[in-house]
């Protein structure tokens, strides 16, 4: 005679360990998108602002020093959590000036810190508290040249 292990049980465990992960994982979902992100959707434009700056960075040549625009990366922080957070990089234009569509309701900031040919590029812009529709131009950033 042999013993069998009837699996009419085990069948109804399964189905409800995997709904019980799949509502873990939709909560988990709407938790990390309480999280600010930049636009990527028209249909997003009404909850974002735009925020701009322009960055400056000290050029030697022969003694003297000229300050140019700063076409390196740039942090784009979000302030939630009571924390400072990286939420994206971003490289200026011609002239060394950003402007980001940035999610309303939370506080932002340019920053820069870049090694590049023995120097440290270091700065950050003002910090803006963002209302979705509005535009803002904040102050040029003049950066640090710290060489090594």
């Amino acid at each position: 005679m042999s013993m069998s292990v009837s699996t009419s049980r085990a069948t109804p465990r399964r189905i409800l360990a995997i709904l019980v992960a799949l509502c873990m994982l939709v909560a988990l979902s709407t938790a990390l998108d309480a999280r600010p992100a930049a636009a990527t959707t028209a249909a997003a434009k009404t909850k974002f602002g735009i925020v701009r700056v322009c960055l400056k960075a000290p050029v030697v040549l022969s003694g003297v020093t000229y300050w140019g625009p700063y076409n390196r990366p740039v942090n784009v922080d979000a302030y939630y959590g009571g924390h400072w957070h990286k939420r994206a990089t971003t490289t200026p234009n011609l002239h060394g000036c950003v402007a980001m569509k940035l999610q309303g309701g939370y506080k932002w900031r340019y920053r820069v810190y870049h090694y590049e040919a023995q120097t440290w590029y270091i700065g950050r812009s003002k910090t803006v508290k963002v209302k979705a529709g509005h535009k803002y131009r904040l102050p040029t950033v003049w950066l640090q040249a710290l060489t090594t």
